[in-house]
């Protein structure tokens, strides 16, 4: 995987109450980008996150997971956290180090202890959040009681971006409310799928949907609310539509949802793209930290000519030793280099640098070096 800048990295979290799909999305998400051949199966104990023997005996995820994901020429580090409540530890700590969070709800279910527990955490830290309404496939799935159970118990500002394009109660694909096209899943079920009109049936449903979305883009800026007013919905041109999206998340005036089967790969392509656009990449996010030298709070930027500020924020011991796992927040970490403990004040040398993919790891660069994101 070759190298991105913090301008093109974007650092998200998948949460959600246990069972809802979050490892078998992750594993779609990577299919559908290519980075893997074939789906695992967590029945088969063959999905990339789920790689631990524990884990792959009781069918659940127990440790997160950093999976990177190439996407539109940026870099997606998709953390798989664990649903369980007992594991909440492990939520808390992927909270610390994201950047937006993918919430996602069972469309079987609903919203769930285990999503408002997740929402929770990501609305104290101020993180952007995605709704994947999943398992749209299911005979017994219900999006519409979903978004109406999401803005009641969790958030009124919660808009869909998509609908289901489900014909004879059989999920198609999905329809985008920003283009007013249908997306339907090819039979390779691998991500691709083809851009169609929407089917006349689920025509009325689309505008109905599309004019509550429209309404909430407009509302976020004057110039775009005079537009609207006086020529329509037609009158916002795609990169108005996606200006107005982004204001609206930026404002919380709009919770974006996305929905689909990670099953069935649909909706995947349009999650990640909506990830793209809709999350802060790694650059833009303020942080801020104490400067050990004067006490006092200092900004981090990410940038590779600032003093280095990193967080473990999970350890992790197997029979070959420990991997810590850790994000930069600014500076460059250099193989053997010696680095502080803020906590102990002592100084220890990182013997090797590496980037993860769940399982398996690879040498960042030849010197060493881990940019900032």
């Amino acid at each position: 995987m070759k190298d991105y800048d913090p301008e093109r990295i974007h650092n998200v979290g998948v949460f959600g109450h246990v069972g809802c799909g979050k490892t078998t999305l992750s594993e779609a998400m990577l299919y559908t980008a290519h980075a893997i051949t074939r789906m695992g199966r967590i029945e088969d104990g063959s999905t990339v996150s789920d790689y631990d023997p524990d884990e792959q005996r009781r069918g659940m995820s127990i440790n997160l997971s950093v999976i990177p994901i190439e996407w539109e020429n940026r870099k997606i580090n998709l953390i798989d956290v664990p649903g369980f409540a007992d594991l909440a530890g492990d939520m808390a700590a992927a909270m610390r180090v994201v950047d937006g969070a993918i919430i996602v709800v069972d469309a079987t279910g609903g919203v769930e202890v285990g999503t408002e527990q997740a929402y929770e955490m990501a609305r104290r830290a101020n993180l952007p959040c995605i709704f994947f309404i999943n398992k749209l496939d299911r005979d017994n799935a219900n999006f519409f009681r979903c978004v109406e159970q999401i803005r009641e118990l969790l958030d009124d500002a919660a808009t869909p971006l998509y609908i289901p394009c489900s014909v004879a109660r059989k999920l198609k694909g999905i329809i985008s409310l920003r283009t007013a096209m249908a997306y339907i899943t090819t039979d390779q079920h691998d991500g691709s799928y083809n851009r169609e009109q929407v089917p006349q049936e689920l025509d009325g449903l689309m505008h109905q949907w599309r004019s509550d979305l429209m309404d909430k883009i407009a509302a976020t800026d004057d110039d775009l609310i005079e537009k609207y007013l006086e020529s329509g919905e037609d009158a916002l041109s795609s990169d108005d539509r996606l200006h107005g999206l982004q204001v609206g998340i930026e404002q919380h005036s709009i919770v974006p949802i996305v929905c689909g089967s990670a099953h069935e790969v649909t909706g995947v392509a349009q999650l990640l793209k909506t990830i793209v656009e809709t999350v802060p990449a790694a650059a833009r996010r303020d942080v801020t930290a104490n400067d050990l030298t004067t006490g006092e709070q200092v900004t981090l930027h990410a940038s590779s000519d600032e003093p280095l500020a990193a967080l473990v924020f999970k350890s992790i011991a197997d029979p070959y030793g420990k991997m810590s796992l850790f994000r930069v927040y600014s500076g460059t970490i250099h193989t053997n280099n010696g680095t502080m403990n803020a906590r102990t004040g002592a100084t220890n040398a990182v013997p090797t640098s590496t980037g993860c993919a769940a399982k398996s790891s690879a040498k960042l660069t030849t010197s060493g070096r881990v940019i900032s994101g």
